[in-house]
């Protein structure tokens, strides 16, 4: 995958079908300690340590499908990027990932689009709790769909003007904390 965002979206797909309704996503770029640190949790079906500990390799599916790259590439190009991923895993609980590159290696996929990704998970999973937080060189900005949900009472989220007042949202919060603006 080219960028991060693809691979966030990639798992937090797999995190749904799994049957999560709760997905937290925490991306911390450090730039002083040169670390990006990409967080991911869910409370889908998990997974049993048997099927936890083939779920790095590349020719391994957990559904009948000929898919489930996901998490090797994730773990390839934390690697390749001097970092390291790691999973945690507990059925009938969730699944608990975390991936760390160095943040200025040559090698490590650049963010991306973060908030459409973001956005797109939330049009596709709409009734589902996203919690998305970001850390940048000790600022911080957070986004959950619950506070959303709250808010607007019967108004779904996949309405297409919440759908662009959320956008706007994380857009300009995104460019603002990484000083963009």
């Amino acid at each position: 995958m080219k960028d991060l965002s693809l691979h966030i979206l990639d798992l937090a797909e797999n995190s749904f079908l799994a049957g999560a309704d709760k997905l937290i996503l925490r991306i911390k770029e450090d730039i002083p300690k040169n670390q990006l640190i990409l967080i991911m949790a869910d409370n889908g079906q998990g997974m049993e340590e048997t099927e936890l500990a083939s779920v790095t390799d590349p020719f391994y599916t957990g559904r009948n499908k000929k898919v489930g790259l996901g998490i090797p590439l994730i773990k390839y190009n934390a690697e390749l990027a001097g970092g390291f991923l790691e999973i945690f895993s507990w059925s009938g609980i969730g699944t608990y990932l975390t991936a760390v590159f160095e943040y200025d290696h040559i090698d490590r996929p650049p963010l991306g689009d973060i908030p459409e990704s973001i956005l797109s998970l939330i049009t596709l999973n709409s009734d589902q709790d996203i919690y998305f937080y970001h850390w940048y060189n000790g600022d911080n900005y957070e986004f959950k769909t619950r506070d959303y949900r709250e808010e607007l009472g019967s108004i779904p989220l996949d309405h297409h003007e919440v759908l662009e007042f959320i956008a706007d949202d994380l857009k300009t919060n995104f460019r603002k904390l990484r000083g963009e603006f």
